[in-house]
């Protein structure tokens, strides 16, 4: 009895063991508008899963958020695609569409974004900001790589900038927050909405840069801002874990986000609207997790379940032979015993 005892005390410690929640550090983005995601992720998670995720206290930018999951001093990140490949980090899920803003002041319409740039005060965000990047980018693979634009500071620090360039999601409150203190203005198109599909600057940009997609803002969307249909360009923000991450905690990660959409969506209006079960990966900069490709193919038939019908007719086929063997060998024996 004492021994029977025991193992059920034993048993009992290693099922609550094994309920114990798993964690994950999360590294913080330094921009305002993905620490607010990272920590509706957090939050979100922390309240309704047995998954435990915790933010760094230090932020990131995209580029150091690797270079942490790399170090081991993070497990998770949230970083745009666009970002170059690198061994050892796997994407997990893409979460949201950021999208470049270009706003300009005036009246003037311009064929395309070099003649919107030519001579101007563009505020992109500090050096090294992924709205500055990007539009570095954009601008040489258009063949437009000859500026004569110039980076000024955030409006409000004495220099009125002619364009403001934000990479932001589609959101209404963050690109007014973003554009609070700058003079009346409207989003401008990098062409025409109908040029998509005909050899325009866009399609060399998406060409070239695969991560990057055309994406047409609605006109209304900002109010007065977006008085016409928006061409630009989007890019996945997609989240990153270290590739040792065991795959089963990705796959329950992935199935946990996927069922706490209403909540995340409610939290950031307009951001994880695209987000499904059926999520597209074939531009990912980073090779898939395992969790995540075992996520994507959980309905595929598995070996058993291939080969089955085959071997159903094999067997089928091995028993009809021996059946139809059966009266033949008894003839035989039939004629051996009569000789």
């Amino acid at each position: 009895m004492r021994i029977r005892a025991i193992l059920i005390c034993l048993l009992i410690g290693l099922t609550g063991c094994g309920q114990s929640p798993s964690e994950l550090t999360f590294a913080l983005p330094d921009s305002p508008i993905d620490g607010s995601v990272a920590q509706s992720l957090v939050d979100a998670v922390n309240r309704e899963t047995r998954i435990a995720l915790s933010l760094t206290d230090a932020s990131y930018s995209d580029e150091r958020a690797i270079d942490a999951l790399l170090a081991g001093d993070a497990d998770l990140a949230l970083v745009s695609n666009s970002m170059p490949y690198q061994d050892g980090v796997a994407t997990v899920i893409p979460l949201y569409p950021t999208v470049l803003h270009i706003g300009k002041t005036g009246e003037a319409d311009y064929p395309t974004l070099g003649d919107l740039l030519r001579d101007a005060r563009v505020f992109a965000g500090p050096e090294g900001s992924a709205a500055r990047v990007l539009l570095r980018r954009i601008l040489e693979r258009s063949g437009e790589n000859t500026p004569t634009h110039e980076f000024v500071g955030a409006p409000g620090e004495g220099i009125v900038p002619d364009v403001f360039v934000v990479f932001a999601p589609v959101s209404p409150s963050i690109i007014r927050q973003q554009m609070r203190d700058a003079p009346p203005f409207t989003l401008s198109s990098i062409g025409p909405v109908n040029s998509v599909g005909a050899g325009s600057a866009v399609d060399a940009v998406t060409l070239v840069n695969p991560y990057f997609r055309p994406f047409v803002i609605p006109a209304g969307i900002y109010g007065d801002l977006t008085p016409e249909p928006v061409l630009t360009l989007a890019v996945d923000k997609v989240l990153l874990a270290r590739s040792d991450i065991d795959a089963s905690l990705v796959y329950d990660l992935i199935g946990e986000l996927l069922r706490l959409r209403p909540a995340l969506a409610a939290e950031q209006p307009g951001l994880f609207t695209g987000l499904n079960a059926d999520f597209d990966v074939s531009h990912s900069t980073f090779v898939l997790h395992e969790g995540t490709q075992s996520f994507l193919q959980r309905e595929a038939p598995t070996v058993y379940e291939r080969y089955s019908g085959v071997a159903e007719v094999v067997v089928t086929i091995l028993v009809a032979l021996g059946s139809a063997s059966l009266p033949a060998c008894e003839s035989i024996a039939c004629a051996a015993r009569i000789a």
